[in-house]
């Protein structure tokens, strides 16, 4: 399927992983001068990655390498797999941000079976992570199996689409001498987005958070649902009745932001609402593209451009609203 272009840019772009492997094989996102073309269409307004690329030797920056790091805490419900992992003050601090998330593999496998998982919270003075894992295959399986440490690395920004326009709309309710609302849903252990959502914003601003736990235990919320939202409620988004649930609070709550952080079908199912009740907020979503390795490199995540040109999902900066229209929903 081809897609009309995005206005969109790298997610490491000017950060301290820019310039990163698709710089050094021709393949950059945000530069032209490093995939091939000149700088008539560049629209980075940060330092010239070219330039710094060049100065620096022709060298990548802080490539993102693997460690072992202890594990802290471990409790297993059925499928679900919560972990707690001293990874030091420094590298937590990198997992702040809302949409962080990790590569994690037991460390007797190979490196094929990274897997990528949402950071739930973060705990900056610990310099401990805390991850929620839903093991249901050879990958995420394997990681039941850890004792004492488990192989990180990251940590990667891109598992939310739409946080810039977050802010945004943060941005403008703050101006506006008032409190941001912002309508959180999420599936599974797609409440480990939400619940670094609550991190990180719930201080400032009111968070209402719908959950369909699916098949978590009531524990796991109890006990590990550390940063409380303004709101919280359970429902199960199979039910039709749920759906109507959903809309009500839409309509009735007058919110600046909805993000949905649930399977494909979902997303599209609230994005379809959204335009239905012609919500003037804005959307943010989880990453569900298939996310492989993180870089850009294996093509795993990647859709074509109108032209031609691969669009690299694992690394592109697109609102919520563009990345449903970029996915292939199956109904």
């Amino acid at each position: 399927m081809m897609f009309e272009n995005p206005v969109f840019m790298c997610i490491d772009a000017g950060g301290e992983n820019c310039p990163c492997r698709l710089a050094e094989s021709g393949n950059c996102i945000a530069c032209g001068r490093l995939s091939g073309q000149d700088c008539s269409g560049c629209r980075w307004h940060g330092v010239c990655i070219y330039n710094e690329y060049i100065q620096g030797g022709k060298k990548i920056k802080n490539n993102r390498e693997e460690k072992e790091v202890p594990i802290v805490e471990m409790e297993i419900y059925d499928e679900i797999l919560y972990l707690g992992l001293n990874v030091g003050k420094g590298f937590a601090i990198k997992c702040y941000p809302a949409g962080t998330y990790v590569f994690l593999r037991s460390k007797d496998r190979e490196q094929f079976y990274n897997v990528p998982i949402s950071v739930m919270r973060a705990d900056i003075e610990k310099g401990v992570i805390y991850l929620l894992v839903k093991c249901i295959s050879s990958k995420t399986k394997a990681l039941q199996d850890v004792k004492e440490t488990v192989v990180i690395r990251g940590p990667y920004r891109n598992g939310v689409f739409g946080i810039d326009e977050l802010y945004a709309s943060l941005r403008d309710a703050e101006r506006e001498g008032r409190r941001g609302k912002i309508l959180a849903i999420s599936r599974s252990v797609g409440i480990a987005p939400a619940e670094k959502l609550i991190q990180v914003f719930g201080n400032k601003h009111d968070i209402t958070l719908m959950a369909d736990l699916s098949n978590m235990r009531r524990g796991i919320i109890e006990k590990h649902l550390n940063e409380k939202p303004a709101a919280f409620s359970e429902l199960d988004l199979t039910d039709e009745k749920n759906i109507k649930k959903i809309r009500d609070e839409i309509v009735g709550g007058r919110y600046d932001f909805i993000a949905v952080f649930t399977s494909d079908y979902y997303i599209n199912l609230i994005g379809d609402l959204t335009e239905e009740l012609n919500f003037r907020g804005r959307m943010a979503v989880s990453n569900n593209f298939n996310i492989c390795c993180g870089e850009g490199i294996c093509g795993a995540c990647s859709v074509a451009g109108k032209n031609g040109e691969t669009l690299k999902m694992c690394k592109c900066r697109l609102s919520g609203e563009e990345s449903i229209k970029r996915k292939v929903i199956y109904k």
